[in-house]
């Protein structure tokens, strides 16, 4: 008969995710697979029962392994380990054979401190947080209590959630839950909190990357202490939860040397303290010159930024003039980027209209919006400057969508079919109205786009007449 193990259900309704493996205790429970009637008591809700309810359960096994979303390990790193699901059964004569069947299955570790806490080592959490979580008074929805033949047990996504670990991906294993699992389950885990970047800048303040990292409820918070005296202690970034990125939210930016407190002349060690919301911790110490007699510079934002280079004739734009752009990164590490550059303005194109007075042809212009983009990823190196020089071999073009001749007469004409040899557009063809405007794609670079490092890559446009013979190319 098939089992289905609830507890993986509830998980996913709660966001409770859970994992398993002890060495000691392996494989975290005292039934052995297989055995029956194991009393069972605590919230069977999950099965349909309302509220607290005993029933007798079998122990079957269930194969679980842990995977880390950011180094992308495993845990082990092959296979998987033993744990413990307990099914509960229908009273007999009571409840019909199949009052449970596909929501049976509660996944359970006993709440034992040695137990837990190897637990929570392999899912890549703090195990003296998490055992004081799951054994103290903690009132969450992710912890649900049991008692399995009058022995304390916990729902072991408790242990996964507090670890900053979750979502469980269950799959149907095809064993019979005593040789053989009844179904294997991976866990994802995060790491602790990272500080990539501690630095003195040139101005004396201090460069800061901080990261925090969780499946659920993920932040990070920054604290720092002076010379290593713990009465300096102050909060230098606030629990900073948003904007999530793969499971990680970051402090990015540059803190004013004026934040930090106990500071003396001359030689100085500042010790900052990266945390989550779980108890897990990273810290960095760096050494630092001050000076109280030397006014600190104000903070210049970490920032990637974008000009316009100034170029010889900046009013008009000729068929072989060049459009610089400058992307400088004052950061302390590199970042890949994608760039596209517009231009847009208005085209005339001539052509033929049959005049009855002189009984020939002669020529008009009508008005078409253009538009003109290139576009190219960098990457720009930490501390780096880039120059983009667009020019006419990086542009393609196209005549707006719905432009028609001026008088109505003529359907759209190929622009091509007014090109000269050299494929330039003939005179006179002035483009009207120009703007140029350079835009940065947020997703390839998101971190473009943090209000808190105050500026970014910003979309810009400048004014630019075009005369003579303009090349478009494409």
């Amino acid at each position: 008969m098939r089992r289905v193990f609830v507890l993986c259900i509830l998980a996913i309704m709660m966001g409770v995710t859970s994992i398993a493996s002890a060495a000691a205790t392996y494989p975290y429970g005292e039934n052995a697979y297989g055995e029956k009637n194991i009393e069972l008591v605590g919230d069977l809700s999950a099965s349909g029962l309302s509220g607290a309810q005993k029933r007798p359960s079998i122990a079957y096994r269930h194969d679980v392994r842990v995977f880390n979303v950011i180094s992308g390990a495993y845990t082990p790193s092959s296979g998987y380990l033993q744990s413990v699901q307990y099914d509960i059964q229908p009273l007999p004569g009571v409840e019909p054979s199949d009052a449970f069947k596909g929501k049976s299955g509660y996944h359970l570790i006993p709440l034992e401190q040695e137990i837990i806490k190897d637990y929570a080592a392999k899912q890549n959490g703090n195990a003296d947080y998490v055992w004081k979580m799951v054994s103290g008074g903690t009132s969450s929805p992710w912890l649900k209590k049991y008692l399995v033949n009058g022995v304390p047990y916990i729902n072991i996504g408790a242990v996964a959630y507090f670890s900053g670990g979750g979502l469980p991906d269950m799959r149907d294993a095809g064993g019979d839950g005593i040789n053989s699992p009844l179904f294997r389950t991976t866990y994802l885990s995060t790491p602790w909190p990272n500080i990539p970047i501690l630095a003195q800048d040139a101005d004396g303040n201090i460069d800061l990357k901080a990261i925090g990292y969780s499946i659920y409820s993920t932040s990070v918070n920054v604290t720092a202490i002076t010379n290593g005296d713990p009465s300096t202690k102050t909060t230098i970034v606030p629990a900073k939860s948003s904007p999530v990125n793969n499971y990680s939210v970051e402090f990015d930016g540059t803190i004013s040397i004026t934040k930090f407190r106990g500071l003396k002349n001359g030689t100085n060690t500042i010790t900052v303290t990266a945390g989550d919301t779980f108890g897990r911790t990273t810290s960095k110490t760096i050494t630092i010159q001050y000076n109280s007699n030397k006014p600190p510079k104000p903070v210049r934002p970490k920032k990637l930024s974008m000009r316009f280079l100034k170029y010889k004739d900046p009013v008009n734009v000729y068929n072989d003039t060049t459009v610089p752009v400058e992307f400088s990164n004052n950061k302390l590490e590199s970042y890949t980027f994608t760039a596209t550059f517009t231009l847009t303005g208005v085209v005339s194109q001539p052509y033929q209209v049959w005049d009855s007075g002189c009984k020939c042809y002669i020529t008009k212009y009508r008005n078409l919006p253009m538009k003109q983009t290139a576009v190219k990823t960098f990457t720009l190196p930490a501390k780096g400057v880039t120059v983009w020089t667009v020019g006419r071999g990086d542009m393609t073009y196209r005549l707006l969508s719905g432009s028609g001749p001026i008088d109505g007469t003529i359907g759209n004409m190929n622009v091509k079919g007014y090109r000269d040899d050299d494929g330039y557009i003939l005179d006179p063809h002035p483009i009207y109205n120009p703007e140029i405007k350079v835009e940065v794609d947020s997703a390839s670079a998101p971190d473009f786009w943090e209000p808190m490092i105050n500026d970014h890559i910003r979309t810009k446009a400048i004014p630019v007449q075009h005369r003579g013979k303009v090349r478009l190319s494409g």
